[in-house]
């Protein structure tokens, strides 16, 4: 969390005449603006934006859209910081937001306008939970929300404006659920039937049943027959055919139920699976050996048992330690002895890929196809339907392997996994590379960029494969096959929900957060770090305050950014 509150009362140095400054928004007395899970967004030319700012001496939030305030949450009842999510967030959208925010003790929400509440207060399991979208995103025409009453936890959904319930529990289908094209799953008598609209429900094969602790002891509620008391129950599983299963600890000994069957006592159990026809699959230990039972059918003891994949079809991987050599068991073949096994990949139809080491050289193994040896292998993707791509080290130079075609060499790969390289369900990829000195991005084949810096990428489609990311100007930019048009100008939003667009700024602890951007050709540059009150153009400083964003305009040849000046929000353009 950064808190930003430059004081300032003077007015723009003669250096600055051409220098056009403009006030966004204005705080009041003891507020700041508040950085945390997201930050500032604008859209040149139009100065829309959207903050969250945070009075010092009342210990609130503000959620501020485009110069509004719109809602106000306070602390929340057992936990030291104040509660305001943003769940939905367009700034370019009339009332583009669905905010969910903590006031006496209660839940809110506050939907493109509409104030929903009070329900639950949020306790670390948020009770207001949105179904989503095509792309992921939060769906604000269909939510729903707890909201205790007489005693009686109820639960109430907003389905295209049209407000439901009470029911005893409601759910939305996963996409591949049997219920996939029910608006919504809600639980009422102990049945849970399955809205269809129009006043269509049907009831369901779900089974109904929970965790609670009593007295001391953990029990499982299934279809309103509780169970005795346990020390502990972990990987409460249900399905859609009706079967159950869990862990639980009794007498320092733990053990699994499937559908009511007890299994015999063992040291530890994990790793539990259960699927649709009873089938189950899970690791215990015994006599100090780690086992896999597999619907019943128990292995030898291993050193060392990781990477359990048992899939709705039955099937199954997983890889162990013995004799100080990994193996990898497929189905109940066994490989032979590796030096180490990393990166294994199981699919529902039985595909199979990991990494392993031999003979001081690294491998990939793809279905049962050995690669030739590398010096450093590493990020291994594989899909559904069998395609793969990897990264691997030869001769000082790193390259990619996607689908069997490799890549030349680059002096360097970005390989952090989440944020430099990319491979889709669908096949897919981009990754960022490192060649004479400048960055680049690799979309789908097509190269693009010249960066001086390496900046993360954001997958933005699935299907297609295009990412965003920030340029040399300061700008997003989406990348369809290696074709970068700009997206938003000077979007920025450090929160982990999609699109997760996060700038150039680093923000790192222990380094003052600084940005650099240039104009293009790099004539000209814009520095700004929060260790100095002001913007550096061109070798001068500029403002009074450090940018808390920044691009380049092209169409008018000038640098614009975002600051806080005392309790103005403002924003600067200079023209070059």
């Amino acid at each position: 969390m950064i808190m930003l509150a430059t004081l300032f009362t003077g007015s723009i140095n003669a250096q600055d005449a051409n220098m056009k400054r403009t006030m966004l928004f204005t705080l009041s007395a003891n507020e700041e603006i508040y950085y945390g899970e997201y930050f500032v967004l604008q859209q040149l030319n139009q100065n829309r934006f959207a903050c969250i700012i945070k009075d010092t001496v009342k210990k609130t939030y503000i959620f501020v859209f485009n110069g509004k305030r719109i809602v106000t949450g306070d602390r929340r009842k057992y936990f030291s910081y104040i509660h305001l999510d943003v769940h939905y967030l367009n700034v370019h959208e009339e009332n583009g937001y669905a905010v969910e925010y903590n006031l006496q003790d209660m839940g809110y929400a506050n939907i493109k306008g509409k104030v929903y509440g009070p329900f639950d207060e949020h306790d670390g399991d948020s009770h207001l939970v949105f179904a989503k979208d095509s792309e992921g995103n939060p769906d604000c025409d269909r939510f729903y929300y707890r909201k205790t009453e007489n005693g009686n936890r109820n639960y109430y959904i907003h389905c295209n404006d049209a407000k439901e319930g009470p029911f005893d529990e409601i759910r939305f289908p996963e996409k591949t659920s049997a219920y996939a094209n029910s608006e919504y799953l809600y639980l009422l008598a102990g049945k849970w039937y399955a809205h269809y609209g129009n006043g269509n429900n049907k009831m369901t094969s779900l089974v109904y049943g929970y965790m609670y602790s009593e007295n001391g002891k953990w029990h499982v509620n299934i279809n309103h027959r509780n169970s005795r008391g346990y020390d502990d129950i972990e990987n409460l599983h249900f399905t859609e055919s009706g079967q159950h299963a869990y862990i639980y600890k009794e007498n320092e000994k733990e053990h699994v139920n499937i559908n009511g069957t007890e299994s015999r006592n063992y040291a530890s159990v994990s790793h539990l699976r259960l699927i649709e026809n009873g089938k189950y699959a899970y690791i215990y230990g015994e006599n100090g050996r780690g086992h896999v039972n597999i619907n019943g059918t128990e292995s030898r003891g291993y050193y060392n048992i990781e990477n359990l994949y048992f899939t709705e079809s039955g099937k199954y991987a997983y890889k162990y330690r013995e004799n100080e050599k990994w193996h990898v068991n497929i189905n109940g073949a066994e490989s032979r002895g590796y030096d180490g096994v990393w990166y294994l990949h199981f699919t529902e139809s039985g595909k199979y890929a990991y990494e392993y080491r031999e003979n001081g050289k690294y491998h990939i193994n793809i279905n049962g196809a050995e690669s030739r040896g590398y010096e450093s292998v590493g990020y291994l993707r594989f899909t559904e339907s069998g395609k793969y791509a990897f990264w691997y080290k030869e001769n000082g130079k790193e390259h990619v392997n996607i689908n069997g075609a490799e890549s030349r060499g680059y002096d360097a790969l970005g390989t952090d996994r989440y944020h430099s390289f990319y491979f889709t369900a669908s096949g897919k990829y981009a990754y960022k590379y490192k060649e004479n000195g400048k960055w680049h991005v690799n979309v789908n084949g097509r190269d693009s960029g010249n960066y001086d810096k390496s900046y993360e990428i954001v997958l933005a489609d699935d299907t297609n494969g295009s990412v965003y990311y920030p340029n040399n100007d300061g700008k997003i930019y989406k990348n369809d096959n290696g074709q970068e048009t700009e997206y938003l100008s000077s979007m920025l939003w450090a929160n982990y929900r999609k699109p997760a667009f996060f700038g150039n700024r680093n923000y790192d602890s222990g380094t003052p957060p600084a940005l650099e951007i240039y104009s293009t050709e790099r004539e000209h540059s814009l520095y700004s770090s929060y260790e100095y009150e002001y913007v550096v153009v061109d070798g001068k400083r500029h403002g009074h305050s450090p940018a808390l964003y920044a691009w380049y305009d092209k169409t008018k040849n000038a640098f614009v950014w975002n600051a806080v000046e005392g309790r103005e929000l403002v924003l600067y353009e200079y023209k070059l």
